[in-house]
């Protein structure tokens, strides 16, 4: 209840979310360092690190590994149409002004340019996505092969995303 903590901080700090956040860095430490600095750049690496989490406790719940409660959760799938349309209509793509993006991939009450109720993190969400539809297209198993891949363009293109 501390004034000077954000809710949409602290309220993942608690036991249902310790293994996650405990293996968050260690698969983040798996990952080659981004490539690039366009927000699909970020989108896939941390879809890759939400995908691998995912796959390492498949028993944890999603709002657990994307840090959501399960009203922003609803909200993220229910709106994956309208979140990618926003993304490619707004240019923020393949935007290099990391200022423009940032609330989309970093932790933020919510994600600017969208609803009000829009969590932030959607780009995130919109990564795990087109990360999950790549492994399923390319009917991938092997986390290695994932991890090894950093041409985004042919994830992306492989992945044959349509949300």
């Amino acid at each position: 209840n501390n004034p000077n903590f954000s809710d949409y901080l602290t309220r993942s700090y608690n036991e249902e979310h310790m293994v996650a956040k405990t293996l968050r860095p260690l698969v983040d430490d798996l990952l080659p360092p981004i490539q690039g600095d366009e927000l699909i750049d970020y989108m896939l690496r941390n879809g890759k690190l939400l995908y691998i989490l995912d796959r390492l406790m498949p028993s944890t719940q999603d709002t657990v590994i994307m840090q959501y409660s399960a009203k922003q959760w609803d909200w993220v799938n229910r709106n994956e149409a309208n979140i990618y349309s926003h993304l490619i209509n707004e240019d923020l793509l393949y935007s290099t002004d990391y200022k423009n993006y940032q609330k989309l991939i970093t932790f933020s009450p919510d994600s600017p340019g969208m609803p009000e109720e829009a969590p932030g993190r959607t780009a995130n969400f919109i990564g795990w996505r087109i990360i999950d539809s790549y492994m399923r297209s390319q009917r991938i198993d092997d986390l290695h092969v994932l991890i090894n891949e950093t041409d985004h363009s042919k994830i992306l293109k492989l992945s044959r995303y349509r949300p």
